[in-house]
């Protein structure tokens, strides 16, 4: 592990092996998570799609362990032992340093981006026999441990994996899969990192006032937020409820976004998908005016200093402006 000391707390680097959704988001929500728990970033680096944070002294604790599990734009989590030159040598130094910390069973998985000197078959067998001691073995399919290796252009970097994302739930999530199901609705991950770029913490407030078939609402209710969903559409309503009845704290109102029934600074975040005016109904006006006011309120409603994520098919920088709201990052997916 690499440590090293300050204030009195040993700094730890962590890798977040990021998906490929977009460029920036990932990186993005995982920072986004870092300031909603208040954990301090010593230093940040990037190798890739492998995300370094030099973190103080925070990986044994309770906090970091909800802050990886809700990540939805990262592969994995990696507790790292060793950041080097790519040569055999070095590796090999940083292998044998890091078998005296397995225990049971271990495996290793090797991943080059943009190096040809390895084979990733040879440096796993490689790896494999420098970590083996006695009191351990290999076992591919449920290690106790598994080692990974990333082989980085000219760098590699060695540790362990302490979490990996769970796909197969949000495969189970997938909207074709819940109870009610409407076209041009946004798939799990991409639901969950914006609610985790709203710097919501469990029992805290969260709306979205065009919650349709309730995905938003369910990612963030399943992180433990009181999630509010609001649409205009009776059905949808009806239907989005049929997709949170799970959730112990979930509400769901038919009403208009442009009059949210909520009073002024109450809510702790808004997370929202508007209509885009194609396959959607809008009552009332366009789309333009919609926003508008929908913005206005959003402001209204939003506790000073908290964050709204909103998902937009055209630019509404000024819009946010005029609503009295702070932009502060825009993305493009």
């Amino acid at each position: 592990m690499i440590k090293e000391e300050k204030a009195g707390r040993p700094c730890v680097i962590y890798g977040f092996e990021l998906s490929g959704e977009d460029e920036r988001l990932p990186e993005a929500e995982i920072i986004a998570l870092f300031e909603t728990y208040g954990i301090e970033i010593e230093r940040i680096s990037r190798l890739n799609r492998l995300l370094l944070l030099e973190v103080r002294g925070e990986g044994g604790s309770p906090e970091f362990h909800e802050l990886i599990s809700r990540i939805a734009l990262s592969h994995l989590v990696l507790e790292v032992f060793a950041l080097t030159d790519a040569t055999l040598e070095e590796i090999e130094s940083a292998a044998l340093k890091m078998r005296e910390r397995i225990r049971g069973s271990y495996a290793v998985d090797v991943k080059i981006w943009n190096n040809r000197n390895f084979s990733t078959l040879e440096l796993e067998r490689l790896v494999g026999s420098w970590l083996y001691h006695r009191g351990v073995w290999v076992d591919l399919k449920e290690p106790g441990t598994l080692v990974k290796l990333y082989i980085i252009e000219d760098k590699a970097v060695m540790g362990k994996v302490i979490h990996t994302r769970d796909r197969r739930g949000f495969r189970d999530r997938l909207p074709h899969h819940r109870p009610f199901f409407a076209p041009g609705v946004l798939k799990p991950k991409l639901a969950r990192a914006l609610v985790n770029m709203s710097r919501l913490k469990p029992s805290e407030r969260l709306l979205d006032p065009f919650a349709g078939t309730g995905g938003i609402l369910l990612e963030a209710g399943l992180m433990g937020m009181v999630v509010m969903g609001l649409d205009i559409q009776e059905k949808m309503v009806r239907g989005a409820s049929e997709n949170l009845r799970e959730l112990e704290h979930a509400s769901l109102i038919l009403g208009d976004a442009r009059t949210l029934p909520f009073k002024d600074a109450s809510v702790d975040g808004v997370v929202t998908d508007p209509p885009y005016g194609r396959s959607s109904k809008i009552k009332g006006g366009s789309i333009e005016m919609l926003y508008r006011s929908a913005l206005c309120e959003i402001n209204r409603i939003l506790k000073y200093g908290r964050f709204a994520v909103i998902l937009a098919d055209r630019p509404v920088e000024e819009v946010i402006t005029e609503a009295g709201l702070l932009l502060i990052d825009r993305y493009s997916l």
